[in-house]
């Protein structure tokens, strides 16, 4: 095994042995030797908003909130106006929407084996929530508004 797949090892123990103490369905997902993923939800007024935090054999860990699915056209770019105001005002974590329509907020984390801390990722991950749960409204009736 490799110095990359053994840092990556242990950083996934060190993940599930701290999210295990978390209320919540959490699953886990080993797709292929490189590649560790913990995927939740946030629950937001009535909608639940899946959650990913990724780890791979690299110094970053991703963490992705998936807000909205298929937005259409008209709707991402009357939404990018908002979403870089809010980046703006936002120091680690960034709105975006990727290729497939999807309104994602994510943040990168760079920590070594020795340095990384399971209980930074779960604190970004209440931040993340906080920080949908006090901008969605607008979002979500930005959204309406550009509905094709």
């Amino acid at each position: 095994m490799t110095k990359e797949l053994q840092g990556l090892a242990k950083k996934w123990e060190q993940l599930q042995a701290h999210v295990g103490t978390l209320p919540g369905q959490v699953r886990y997902f080993e797709p292929d030797a490189t590649n560790r993923i913990m995927q939740s939800a946030f629950a937001v007024g009535d909608e639940t908003m899946p959650f990913f935090v990724v780890l791979n054999d690299t110094v970053y860990t991703m963490l992705n909130v998936y807000l909205r699915q298929d937005l259409s056209r008209a709707q991402t770019a009357g939404i990018l106006p908002l979403l870089n105001g809010l980046n703006e005002s936002l120091s680690m974590l960034k709105f975006w929407v990727n290729e497939n329509g999807q309104l994602i907020l994510g943040c990168s984390v760079p920590a070594f084996d020795d340095d990384f801390n399971p209980e930074l990722i779960t604190a970004l991950l209440g931040q993340m929530h906080q920080v949908i749960l006090r901008e969605y409204p607008l979002l979500a009736k930005k959204l309406a508004e550009t509905a094709e």
